[in-house]
């Protein structure tokens, strides 16, 4: 019988090294689905990175885009303001030229005729700019287009005319540049309008 008891103590202990080590299948799952989740969080990592570099990039091609916007629109508003100075400066050269032949001179036709020279010189340029004179004499008064610095009673006009420009008005393609600044007819005028007629 003590064979047999060693028999069985055989199958009871184990004896090889390999059955100790062996992990149990609960144990096995505990570890897939702990690397599963290691692998998870690096792959998660790893996307924060992408998309953090990404960012990154994308906010430093936005910070040049609008350095290279900011600097092309001085360039052209540089080169716009050169050729509207480059302009006024004839402008400026023709009234010295007048100033110049006025000097000393008892007659002042020639000035007066340099002076009506640069004068429609500065009217083309404002023309070929899209310039034009708001003319409001007689018109009724808008204050979109008008500034009203007086009221005056007038025989000539209807009450609300202008019947005066003290300033005149601009417009610039169609846009108000400056005012027109105006005397306005005052209530009980034009009185006398179907007289003068």
């Amino acid at each position: 019988m003590t064979e047999e008891k060693d028999k069985g103590s055989e199958f009871d202990s184990p004896d090889s090294e390999d059955e100790i080590t062996q992990a149990s299948p609960d144990e096995e799952v505990i570890e897939e689905v702990h690397q599963g989740k290691v692998d998870r969080i690096e792959a998660l990592e790893a996307k924060v990175k992408e998309t953090e570099g990404k960012y990154l990039r994308a906010v430093a091609d936005f910070e040049n885009y609008r350095k290279r916007v900011q600097k092309e629109k001085d360039e052209v508003g540089q080169a716009v303001s050169e050729r509207l100075l480059k302009e006024f400066l004839e402008v400026k050269d023709h009234l010295e030229l007048a100033l110049s032949h006025s000097q000393g001179a008892a007659d002042v036709k020639n000035l007066r005729d340099g002076v009506t020279l640069t004068l429609k010189q500065l009217e083309n340029f404002l023309k070929k700019h899209g310039v034009e004179e708001v003319q409001p004499l007689g018109e009724a008064f808008d204050p979109a287009f008008h500034e009203a610095i007086h009221q005056e009673e007038s025989a000539e006009y209807r009450p609300g005319s202008v019947v005066h420009v003290y300033q005149k008005g601009y417009l610039m393609k169609g846009r108000l540049l400056r005012a027109a600044r105006v005397t306005v007819a005052a209530e009980g005028s034009g009185k006398n309008m179907k007289e003068r007629k």
